[in-house]
């Protein structure tokens, strides 16, 4: 039995999409912020329970909505993160005939402007997504399949990075944190030769560059927000 943990940050496009691909799990629960008619819209067509929490750390959310967690393993996941016919049927394999306790890793397919994505950086690590209940000082172990993150369009995706950057920019405000330039120069132009020398995006092609700049300029904007919010500007 499965209990499903959706991180949103009001990423309404892609959490139907998330939610509709959850139908073999037995629980859902969506932490995070939703606007209001989007839930109501969501809540007629799927079952979940929503936590309203604006914290933007993913493991703090990811504890607290595992205390309303009630079956044995929990698939943790971000609204833009579905899961495949082929990574369903392994994880209810092993719901079913797992009998030492692991926490199970998996790693990313991404279609991107119309390719898929082999290196780019972080997503050809390996993440987490399914964890027993009780899972103090165990094991790891690895799935065959992939689960994917959701492209939609050019401007959801950034969008949706966007977003981002203003959360971190607020977290790094609350910490007292400020710009200079170092931040708006240095930070971007080294987030993007890592993206493209280490990270070896340069070989996804045109689609691995233009990534790897949208994450350089995710860093930017990250620094310009933070700028703002010291002048209570919007």
């Amino acid at each position: 039995m499965i209990s499903a943990v959706v991180i949103s940050f009001d990423d309404n496009a892609y959490l139907e999409a998330c939610l509709k691909h959850l139908s073999f799990v037995n629980q859902i629960i969506v932490i995070g912020t939703l606007e209001s008619e989007v839930k109501v819209k969501l809540k007629k067509e799927f079952d979940f329970d929503f936590i309203e929490n604006k914290k933007d750390d993913i493991s703090i959310l990811f504890e607290i909505a595992k205390q309303h967690c009630i079956y044995d393993w929990i698939l943790g996941l971000k609204a833009n993160m579905i899961v495949p016919t082929d990574l369903k049927n392994e994880i209810q394999s092993i719901v079913e005939t797992q009998k030492t306790p692991k926490i199970f890793k998996a790693k990313t397919h991404f279609d991107f402007m119309g390719k898929s994505m082999r290196f780019s950086g972080f997503r050809t690590k390996w993440k987490p997504i399914l964890w027993p209940k009780k899972s103090k000082n165990i094991s790891t172990s690895q799935l065959n399949s992939k689960f994917t993150i959701l492209y939609l369009d050019f401007d959801s995706f950034s969008q949706q990075t966007t977003q981002i950057a203003k959360r971190k920019a607020f977290s790094l405000y609350s910490k007292k944190v400020k710009p200079n330039m170092i931040d708006f120069i240095w930070k971007p132009f080294w987030i993007l030769k890592k993206e493209c020398v280490f990270n070896l995006c340069i070989l996804d092609g045109k689609q691995g560059f233009i990534l790897a700049y949208l994450r350089a300029f995710m860093q930017l904007k990250t620094y310009l927000f933070l700028w703002l919010n010291y002048r209570n500007l919007e």
